[in-house]
């Protein structure tokens, strides 16, 4: 350096491509070629201090983080007394580096796992500096853990099956809830059918029995009276039962048919046919099913017709192809000579 800072004269001597500097204390001589080969010396990063969540660090040696210590503030300083405001650093935390004039970086909400923090300062005339590396380590959460993964498939495993299971017996319970509601709804709807004879019948037949009386027809009055009792205990009888034996519904079926013939003065005729290898006793068929069909042949098909009538109801077993599979079936057929049902569609309209 100068033997003072106080600089008195200057004097250059290009013979020897040199600077003589006169001061208040002596004289320097300055060598300008080995000047222009002087290079500064870059100034040196230290790192100063070190915040992580709440907590301070002066050991930056295996800096390692919980994790909700992920918020992370990092200060350092780089000393170059020549010329201290023209410092510039650079930082390179994943790939980039990048340059700022502060000495301080806040890293904020960063994922688990390991970090190498490199540092790097220039000064005025002087190169980049060796990087500073700064190591640290944020730990993961537990569910960010390969422990917890290990965890979840171990669960999926073991009670996946279970779950699986168990949501297929709920199903299963649902729909039998929802099957045994229908089924009920239904046995309910049937047994209000079977409950129920047609007013008009009531009527019309109240209105035979008074015609009958008023003829001075005592007897068949009383008949009339008595068949239509025996049909309505029939009814109230079976009210509640989805399922009766065939021979009840046949008898059932001959007090209706009975009555109406006594009504229209015998203006038709019915036979009732069993097939031979037919055990009405123990053929159990839906409660009310055939009377309505009956009721319909006869009002719609015979009475329409004007002539005499003659309905036939036939029960046989047969062989009958359901889904390409061969089964005995309970075959009913209900036939008349009446108008039909074109016709009888007509007369409704």
């Amino acid at each position: 350096g100068l033997p003072s800072n106080e600089v008195l004269s200057l004097f250059y001597d290009s013979t020897n491509n040199s600077l003589l500097i006169g001061t208040s204390n002596g004289m320097s001589i300055l060598d300008v070629d080995n000047f222009d080969q002087y290079q500064a010396v870059a100034p040196k990063v230290i790192i100063t201090e070190v915040k992580a969540g709440d907590s301070t660090y002066t050991n930056y040696n295996n800096l390692i983080f919980k994790p909700e210590q992920h918020d992370i503030s990092i200060d350092f300083q780089a000393i170059h007394f020549s010329s201290p405001g023209s410092v510039t650093y650079m930082y390179r935390l994943d790939n980039n580096w990048l340059t700022t004039d502060f000495s301080s970086l806040n890293f904020i909400s960063l994922k688990n796992g390991t970090y190498n923090l490199q540092i790097m300062a220039k000064a005025q005339n002087t190169l980049w500096s060796k990087p500073y590396v700064l190591s640290f380590r944020v730990l993961p959460r537990f569910i960010e853990t390969i422990w917890f993964y290990l965890l979840m498939i171990f669960l999926l495993l073991t009670t996946g099956p279970s779950i699986l299971m168990l949501s297929l017996k709920l199903n299963k319970i649902k729909a039998n809830k929802e099957l045994a509601l229908t089924e009920r709804i239904n046995e309910l709807k049937h047994q209000a059918l079977s409950a129920m004879m047609n007013p008009h019948f009531i009527a019309n037949s109240l209105n035979s029995v008074q015609y009958l009386v008023n003829s001075r027809k005592y007897e068949d009055a009383n008949n009339y009276i008595a068949m239509m009792a025996k049909l309505m205990r029939k009814n109230l009888d079976t009210a509640g039962k989805r399922f009766i034996r065939l021979s009840d519904e046949i008898d059932r079926l001959k007090l209706y048919l009975d009555i109406e013939k006594l009504r229209f003065q015998e203006s038709f005729t019915y036979e009732i046919i069993i097939g031979v290898e037919l055990d009405t006793n123990t053929v159990l068929i839906p409660n009310m099913i055939i009377q309505p069909f009956v009721e319909n042949s006869l009002w719609h098909g015979i009475i329409n017709s004007g002539n005499s009538g003659l309905l036939t109801v036939a029960f046989t077993f047969e062989n009958v192809d359901i889904d390409s599979v061969i089964g005995r079936s309970l075959i009913i057929r209900v036939t008349d000579n009446g108008i039909g049902i074109n016709e009888a569609r007509k007369h409704k309209k």
